[in-house]
């Protein structure tokens, strides 16, 4: 989005100065080949998601909001087995996500999260939180959600929109009681992983 905005106003710029033209065509050449190799890498890594040791992992993920192919086989590449986690505080912990604390004795105090995890995903997650937060407040899903989770197994589906709905609640009350929309995002990011039951059912659609 951000090259298609650059290139559509400000190739029309033009300057009366000869060096400045100059300079300025060859900030288009760099744009343009950034993009260029941006694209074949997305390509790749569409070719890789289709990939049968990944590609059930990947149509999984992408069922929920936030997530797209190139997260989804991000993440999937990070991360392996997801059955290696038995809670969710295990995976929230691996990511970095997890709430610090400075306690002694009997005094208790509670820190912001640890950052101590996979930073590449704690990244990943707080972005798609922010994307829960502006998904529709109805529960009405996008053209682009609808397409993902077109043909996906049901239970998978459910359990997507439900995660969803439950963490941009989650993120509106948060700044209701006046956290900052950074603090809430991040603490309502969908790291949070199915129970034992739930989880042994999403795994086996």
């Amino acid at each position: 989005y951000t090259f298609k905005k650059i290139n559509k106003t400000e190739r029309k710029v033009t300057f009366d100065e000869l060096y400045l033209q100059e300079a300025f065509n060859e900030y288009l050449i760099s744009v343009n080949t950034i993009e260029s190799r941006l694209k074949a890498v997305e390509k790749r890594l569409e070719d890789i998601s289709k990939d049968e040791e990944v590609k059930s992992k990947v149509e999984r993920l992408i069922c929920f909001c936030g997530i797209d192919t190139l997260s989804a086989i991000s993440i999937v590449s990070e991360v392996g087995d997801f059955m290696r986690f038995g809670r969710a505080w295990d995976f929230s912990n691996y990511v970095g996500l997890t709430v610090g604390e400075s306690s002694s004795g009997e005094k208790e105090k509670r820190l912001g999260i640890t950052k101590s995890g996979n930073r590449y995903l704690r990244r990943l997650f707080m972005e798609s939180a922010k994307s829960i937060k502006r998904s529709n407040p109805r529960g009405e899903k996008s053209k682009r959600m609808k397409q993902r989770q077109e043909g996906q197994n049901p239970l998978v589906i459910a359990y997507a929109d439900k995660c969803r709905l439950r963490l941009r609640n989650k993120i509106l009350r948060l700044e209701m009681r006046g956290k900052p929309a950074n603090v809430a995002s991040t603490t309502s990011s969908p790291t949070k992983t199915p129970d034992r039951t739930a989880r042994s059912r999403v795994s086996a659609a």
